[in-house]
This record gives structure tokens, sequence and C-alpha cells, in this order.
């Protein structure tokens, strides 16, 4: 597989996991929400919601084979990104990680 999807057809992707309930957050990613008081309903927000930085292009990860971007969205006073790998033949968000960006 290759680096074949657009931008737009990976967040629709996400949004369609989200928007599914088909999300998942690793336990890194757990650790990291504890770490910088991010919520799962801000996670959620950022899945249906967020977008990608023209500075933090789509990645595709060959021994996951996934599609792998970071989301940014501000909610609640704060702006965070959400690092989310999903791949197209299992619709399921995978959570990575997330980042404080005012950190």
């Amino acid at each position: 597989m290759n680096l074949s999807i657009t931008q737009k057809e990976l967040i629709q992707m996400i949004q369609l996991a989200a928007s599914k309930g088909n999300v998942l957050i690793t336990e890194h990613a757990s650790e990291r929400m504890w770490e910088r008081n991010i919520s799962r309903i801000m996670i959620d927000k950022c899945l249906l919601t967020g977008h990608i930085q023209p500075s933090n292009p789509i990645k595709f990860n060959d021994e996951m084979q996934t599609y792998e971007c970071r989301m940014s969205n501000y909610y609640v006073g704060v702006d965070y990104d959400v690092v989310t790998a999903i791949n197209p033949n299992d619709p399921t968000a995978i959570i990575v990680t997330v980042i404080d960006t005012k950190d």
C-alpha cells in the first residue's frame, strides 16, 4: 500500500470511525491524556471536527499498514493535537498520543 489517500479522504475515514464509536486509545495515549488533562470528550471532538496542519503531512506506516496524521483542535480553552492512525481495511481510529500544543 502506498500513500494514495488524500487528506480529505483520511479525515472522512476518521470522522466516520469516531461517529460510530470505533476508536481505540492506546495505553501510551491514555497516559498522555491523564498527564495533559485531555479528556475522551476532547479526543472525540478533535476526531469529528479537527483538522490536519499543513506542516504535519499524512504519513504511511509500512509496519502497521496504517495512515497516520496529527489532527489539531481547540476546545474548552485548550489547543491540542491528537495523533491518529487508521487502516482503510479496518476502520478503527487508533489514538497514538495526545499533545497539549501550549506546553
